[in-house]
This record gives structure tokens, C-alpha cells and sequence, in this order.
């Protein structure tokens, strides 16, 4: 589900750059491409899409805008205002759904590792047993109740140690409160 959301959010960009921000470039000013994107979402059978841009420069800096028409025999008609529309909804909406579905998949993936005993979390098939990094007092009121041997959940926090999914500093606590444990 968090890939999803990434997805969702990386369209939304693309969406943005090639609907509201690249028309706008002043180099992109004559691209066809843009035209032919932009005149069937706009334009009515027998118009043609213009898009005219306007470079304003004051002690601030230089600002780029577009206007964009469709034209016909009968005259232009002003389409700048759906142009926009339709680029800021075409981004927002997919941002915030795969924005929500990211947080969503995130929240989903901890809560099952925090909750769940032998949990997927390294991705490809390979598991770690969680209940192995509780304390002794989590660990003696924990259903699992499986008794490993101390050298098996040294050599487990080290293999999570090493796979980056615990800090040297949970690893050092981890094991000490293992190694207290056994005494």
C-alpha cells in the first residue's frame, strides 16, 4: 500500500510538471506536445488550442504566466481558468490519496511488526521473530513463550543489527537485558 501511495504522489508531480509548470517554460513556449496535450481537454471539435505567455519583470525578479485560448472562426475562447483547474486538481487529488494510502501502508507494515511474532520485515521472504527482542518482563508475560537458547537471541539481534533494522544502541540494550536474563 506504501508503494502505491509513492506511486500515486510521483503521478501527481508528473501531472503537475506537464499540465501547469512546463507549459509555462519560456523555451518550452513552441512545443507541440504541450498543444496536443492541452487541446483535447479544452478545446471543442473545430478549435485549436493557443497558449500565449507573458514575461513581467520588476525589482522582484522575472514571473511567467500563460493564457491559454481555444480559437475558432468565431473568435477565442479563454480556457486559462479550467487549464489551471484541471493541473491543481490533477495534482491534489492523487497527492493526497497516495498520500493517505502511503501513511496508511506505513502504519499497517509497523503496526505488524510491533504486534505480530514472525513478521516479513525484511522483505523477500525473510522473517525475524520480534517476541525475541522484548524484555524478560514482556517476555515472560507473552503468549509465544518459546524458549530460545541465549546464543540464538544474541545471534538474532545481531543478524537485526546488522540488517539495519535496530540501532547499536537497541542492540546493546537488547543484549544486555538477554544476557541479564540468563544469568
Amino acid at each position: 500500500m506504501a508503494r502505491f501511495g509513492c506511486l500515486l504522489m510521483i503521478v501527481s508531480f508528473v501531472v503537475l510538471c506537464g499540465l501547469v509548470v512546463l507549459p509555462v517554460i519560456p523555451f518550452l513556449e513552441d512545443t507541440k506536445a504541450f498543444d496536443d496535450l492541452l487541446q483535447p481537454l479544452f478545446c471543442q471539435k473545430g478549435e485549436t488550442v493557443v497558449r500565449e505567455q507573458y514575461q513581467t519583470t520588476d525589482r522582484d525578479g522575472t514571473s511567467y504566466s500563460m493564457d491559454v485560448y481555444c480559437v475558432s472562426e468565431e473568435g477565442r475562447r479563454d480556457v486559462t481558468a479550467q487549464w489551471f483547474l484541471v493541473g491543481i486538481v490533477g495534482f491534489t487529488a492523487p497527492f493526497l490519496i497516495g498520500l493517505f494510502a502511503f501513511i496508511f501502508g506505513v502504519n499497517r507494515g509497523v503496526r505488524r511488526v510491533t504486534v505480530g511474532g514472525d513478521t516479513d520485515i525484511l522483505g523477500g521472504g525473510r522473517t525475524v521473530d520480534l517476541s525475541s527482542f522484548m524484555s524478560p518482563s514482556q517476555a515472560a508475560t507473552s503468549s509465544s513463550g518459546s524458549s530460545k537458547s541465549l546464543s540464538d537471541k544474541l545471534k538474532q539481534i545481531q543478524e537485526a543489527r546488522d540488517a539495519g533494522l535496530i540501532t547499536v544502541d537497541e542492540y546493546d540494550r537488547l543484549r544486555r537485558e538477554i544476557l541479564d536474563e540468563g544469568i
